[in-house]
């Protein structure tokens, strides 16, 4: 599928769309984007990271518009032409389930990280740090080891899952006091991703 696409590299804080193949259904490989749409005056921010589809509406509606995306750090993507990646999905159809089955994966995820309100927010930041982690983390090379979340802000965190910012900076508060985390420059390390999910699970 390499060959009939084009590989793009953004800078962090810049649209996804700018200056890359026009129209375009995207697949991430490397960084991470934020995505943004608006509903009666209320902002709703996901994260996407690697292996994930983004303006997958294209491929029904070339036209149609997506949510605002937005690269919170350096990110790399392979985009198709949707006439081209609507051909390699009709010939070959164990691409398009697994193309069905990743949207459908991140739409439950979505669901288990973003909306479940009536959970303690200990529990839903946990929960979104552990995705990150999983998702967009790297190895980090400090004294401590651990992985590396670069990109989300705190501001984007209390955006996306709708917290007040004093809400999720207690719960970072708390993570940092269990050293499950620490902070460094411009991003967060998660020092142990085990201790993090069983705190998500709570």
């Amino acid at each position: 599928m390499i060959p009939l696409g084009q590989t793009r590299a953004y800078a962090k804080g810049e649209p996804l769309t700018t200056g890359g193949p026009e129209e375009a259904v995207h697949i991430v490989l490397g960084g991470c984007v934020s995505q943004q749409r608006s509903h009666f005056g209320t902002s709703i921010l996901r994260f996407r990271g690697t292996g994930q589809v983004l303006e997958e509406q294209r491929l029904l509606d070339p036209g149609a518009p997506g949510p605002a995306t937005t690269c919170l750090s350096e990110t790399v993507t392979l985009g198709f032409a949707p006439d081209v990646l609507w051909k390699v999905l009709t010939r070959h159809v164990v691409i398009e389930r697994k193309l069905l089955l990743s949207l459908e994966t991140r739409n439950r995820t979505d669901e288990r990280i973003y909306s479940t309100f009536k959970r303690p927010a200990l529990a839903r930041v946990s929960t979104l740090l552990h995705h990150l982690g999983a998702t967009v983390g790297v190895r980090d090379q400090g004294r401590y080891g651990g992985v590396r979340i670069e990109g989300p802000s705190q501001y984007n965190l209390t955006e996306a899952l709708q917290l007040g910012q004093s809400t999720v900076e207690q719960a970072l508060g708390e993570l940092r006091e269990k050293e499950v985390i620490h902070n460094r420059y411009r991003a967060i390390v998660v020092r142990d991703m085990a201790a993090l999910a069983a705190i998500a699970r709570r």
